[in-house]
């Protein structure tokens, strides 16, 4: 099965982002005949360290990181969510 995983948030040191960091990893870890393809902006694809056969990410270029997007005066732009629905599709 291909598996693919919005991990925009891996760059947030808290919340989702170690959420997101310990089921990642327990899956890919528990599921080595599955393909997982993990989608990034620039920031979270630069922290991103993974080391398995079985995934592959993908890093979107958006103007601003998930991680600053969420915050109370941030959110994502309507040109970063078109960029990363055409990297999914």
């Amino acid at each position: 099965m291909r598996i693919g995983i919005d991990a925009t948030c891996w760059a947030n040191e808290r919340g989702y982002g170690r959420f997101a960091r310990q089921i990642v990893t327990a899956m890919v870890a528990s599921s080595p005949h599955d393909e997982f393809i993990c989608f990034l902006d620039d920031l979270s694809g630069k922290r991103f360290e993974l080391g398995a056969a079985n995934f592959r990410k993908v890093v979107v270029q958006t103007s601003v990181s998930a991680a600053a997007a969420a915050s109370a005066d941030g959110n994502r732009s309507m040109g970063d969510m078109f960029a990363m629905t055409r990297a999914v599709g």
